[in-house]
């Protein structure tokens, strides 16, 4: 089996930070961590300003708060960050129709495809909007998806 995968915590970003600053390859920083060394190079690079300081930038605290926003619950449905689509959905869906039938109007109405049936469909099921009950505007009102 391969190693599972998780996010940097701080106390790894700080050490990224202190390896760096003392002048340690990407390659030496991720074999002191057990990473990858992409993992280190995405992180630097996602995580750093543009300055001359002697760490290139990267602030370890900065990038966990960076990390942690780019993390949030809105930023990963794009219907939770488009209350206008989010509406058309919503009103689609009280309709009757499937999130099939909403996602093939919308790309036939806008030449592209706006949202995806999948985007709907884990929009709906995603634990903080059940509580909004949407998984009781599908055809078939199952709480749950089963795959």
């Amino acid at each position: 089996m391969g190693r599972c995968y998780g996010q940097l915590s701080l106390e790894e970003r700080v050490e990224i930070y202190r390896l760096h600053a003392g002048g340690r390859s990407q390659n030496q920083i991720a074999s002191a961590l057990g990473r990858a060394p992409s993992t280190i190079s995405r992180e630097l690079r996602r995580n750093s300003r543009p300055t001359k300081v002697w760490a290139g930038g990267y602030e370890p605290v900065r990038a966990q708060h960076l990390t942690e926003r780019r993390r949030r619950w809105d930023c990963r449905f794009k219907l939770a960050r488009q209350p206008d689509l989010r509406d058309r959905v919503g009103k689609g869906l009280a309709m009757g129709h499937s999130p099939e039938q909403i996602a093939g109007r919308l790309a036939l109405e806008h030449g592209r495809v706006v949202v995806s049936h999948e985007s709907i469909y884990r929009f709906i099921y995603h634990r903080t909007a059940q509580k909004d009950y949407w998984y009781r505007l599908l055809p078939r009102h199952k709480k749950m998806r089963v795959r």
